[in-house]
C-alpha cells in the first residue's frame, strides 16, 4: 500500500457521538431556557434591586453558559480527520494534531466489562464485553498521546482516511503495559 499524504481523493471523516447526542441537544436547550427565564426573573425585580436580582442575573448567567457548552459538545465532530488535521473533540475544547507533526500511528484494541453499582457502593460486573480501538498517536516531540476512536463506524472508515493523510502505517498493538511501553520505544525516534 503507498501512502502519500497529499492525496486529494481522501474524504474528509467525522464521527459524532451519536448515542448521546438528542439527549444532550434536548439538555442544552431546557439549561437555555431556565437561563433565560432566570433573567427574566432578575429584569422584573430590577425597581427593587437586591441579592435575590444578583443570584438570580448570576444563576441565568451559568445556565445560559452551560448550555451553550453543552451544545457545542452535541455539534461538533468527537474525531475528524480533516484535510490539514486529526482534530479529537472534548468537552472544553479539541486537540488537534497537523499531518506533519505525528510521527506514528498505533492502534489498540481494548475490551472491557462495564460495572454495575448498586446501594451502598457496590459493584457487579455486567455479562458482557465492549471492545474499544484506542488510538494511539506519537508526535515529533516524542509524546504520546492515547485517546479513544469511534467504535461503531468500522475501522476502515476512520483509520483509512487516517494513514493516508498522515502517509503513516497504524501498527496494531497488543492491549497490555508492556506491548504499549515497546510501541512507544521503537517510535520515538522514527
Amino acid at each position: 500500500m503507498t501512502l502519500s499524504p497529499d492525496d486529494a481523493d481522501v474524504p474528509v471523516f467525522r464521527a459524532y457521538n451519536q448515542v448521546n447526542r438528542p439527549f444532550v441537544i434536548a439538555a442544552s436547550l431546557a439549561a437555555a431556557i431556565l437561563g433565560i427565564a432566570f433573567f427574566a426573573g432578575s429584569l422584573s425585580r430590577l425597581d427593587r434591586f437586591g441579592p435575590d436580582v444578583i443570584v438570580l442575573a448570576t444563576l441565568g448567567a451559568a445556565f445560559c453558559i452551560f448550555a451553550w457548552l453543552f451544545w457545542r459538545f452535541a455539534m461538533r465532530p468527537r474525531f475528524e480527520v480533516g484535510t490539514s488535521a486529526l482534530q479529537i473533540g472534548t468537552f472544553f475544547g479539541r486537540r488537534k494534531y497537523r499531518y506533519d507533526q505525528i510521527r506514528a500511528l498505533g492502534v489498540v484494541y481494548r475490551t472491557v466489562r462495564p460495572k454495575a453499582y448498586g446501594p451502598h457502593g457496590t459493584a457487579s460486573t455486567l455479562p458482557m464485553e465492549i471492545t474499544i480501538p484506542l488510538l494511539l498517536v506519537r508526535t515529533v516531540d516524542g509524546t504520546l498521546h492515547e485517546h479513544a476512536a469511534p467504535g461503531f463506524t468500522g475501522n476502515a472508515a476512520w483509520l483509512d482516511p487516517l494513514q493516508r493523510r498522515c502517509g503513516k502505517e497504524a501498527i496494531v498493538v497488543e492491549d497490555n503495559e508492556l506491548a504499549i511501553a515497546e510501541f512507544a520505544r521503537e517510535t520515538h525516534n522514527a
